[in-house]
């Protein structure tokens, strides 16, 4: 149990991680945690039963449900860092197609991010990564400093969009 302090965690299960105000499993919920959500943790227990659990800056969850399934999962750089950037603002999310892939694009304070469809976590494209972004005919096109071209087909009104939002979170990065 000691050594999960200071880890972060990420909420895995479909329908989130249910928060309560102690560690008692009976004792009052006070919110969920929702798939994606990055916590780090205060303190850990492991109760009679194996069911181990863990105090976080929201309360007590734990990281398997009574049946078993799993609800938290230790987080890797990418679920910590995408956490992170959701959280700033939550930025409006665009349908787009990456070759044949289904996307959706969000432009965060940070950089582009795009999610793949059933993927929990999105590639993140930071703005000092970015060569350059402009809309296209089909979209928009997005150059990262190392050569990669990226074609993002979309609606015409979602690609200007997605690039005015990326054009002024990258100036007040800048600022």
């Amino acid at each position: 149990a000691e050594s999960l302090v200071g880890c972060k965690l990420i909420a895995v299960a479909k329908d989130g991680a249910p928060v309560r105000m102690q560690c008692d499993l009976e004792s009052e919920m006070t919110e969920s945690l929702q798939r994606g959500d990055v916590i780090e943790v205060l303190e850990a227990r492991l109760l009679d039963g194996g069911i181990m659990r863990v105090r976080c800056e929201q309360g007590w969850t734990s990281t398997k449900a009574r049946s078993g399934k799993r609800l938290l999962r230790r987080a890797g750089e990418k679920a910590i860092l995408a956490a992170a950037m959701s959280a700033v603002h939550v930025d409006a999310k665009y349908e787009a197609k990456l070759g044949k892939a289904k996307v959706e694009l969000q432009a965060t304070s940070m950089g582009l991010l795009v999610y793949e469809k059933g993927s929990e976590v999105p590639t993140t494209h930071l703005y000092q990564a970015l060569r350059s972004w402009a809309t296209t005919d089909d979209g928009i096109e997005v150059t990262t400093t190392d050569g990669t071209v990226l074609e993002l087909r979309c609606e015409d009104a979602d690609a200007e969009t997605v690039c005015e939002e990326m054009r002024e979170k990258a100036s007040e990065l800048a600022a």
